[in-house]
């Protein structure tokens, strides 16, 4: 493998894990803004949703739509993505080329 080669993958692969972090931060984001309006929200949606006469049809269709995206939001922090998932990703070792997205 020569020095120009080395030099590539090594760049190459600092830019995905570069780029994965940058995912996983944005996702962080997400589930802080998430979090923060149905914190706001909250006693509104008490006394319009849960302390209403409304059907228990409307209701589930509501939890479904309101809290779906932050329970997925929160599960995906726990997924970090490491250096060798971009590795394994994104690397022909066979060449010792990176392969592109």
């Amino acid at each position: 493998m020569s020095a120009q080669t080395s030099e590539t993958s090594f760049a190459g692969l600092t830019s995905l894990y570069e780029n994965a972090r940058s995912v996983n931060n944005c996702g962080i984001g997400l589930a802080v803004l998430l979090a923060y309006d149905t914190l706001l929200n909250m006693e509104r949606e008490v006394s319009l949703v849960w302390q209403s006469q409304k059907s228990w049809v409307s209701r589930v269709i509501y939890v479904l739509n309101r809290y779906t995206m932050l329970f997925s939001s929160l599960l995906q922090l726990g997924v970090v993505p490491s250096i060798s998932d971009s590795v394994s990703r994104g690397y022909n070792s066979s060449t010792d080329e990176l392969i592109p997205f």
